[in-house]
């Protein structure tokens, strides 16, 4: 439901590893993460997350043969509870 604009601003976001180093050591150690404005120590900048409406993140760091490829996010508006393993 959201309009092209923001769809395209979210698939251009590029996150370096200068500018968020608990991201990205997270994600080499895990593979993934979870983060909410309303976490007591989200990973990502809760200003980044409030525009799109965000209120739970999860992201998953995907890998060939043990290097970095890319990333799959999923984001819920509303939903303030964690995602679960299974999830």
């Amino acid at each position: 439901g959201d309009p092209p604009d923001q769809w395209e601003a979210i698939r251009m976001m590029r996150f370096p590893r200068a500018a968020l180093p608990r991201v990205h050591e997270t994600l080499d150690e895990t593979g993934l993460f979870q983060s909410g404005p309303d976490f007591a120590r989200p990973l990502l900048p809760p200003d980044l997350q409030r525009p799109l409406g965000v209120t739970v993140a999860m992201v998953v760091q995907l890998r060939h043969e043990g290097a970095p490829l890319g990333l799959v996010a999923v984001g819920c508006r509303g939903r303030r509870e964690p995602f679960t393993a299974q999830q």
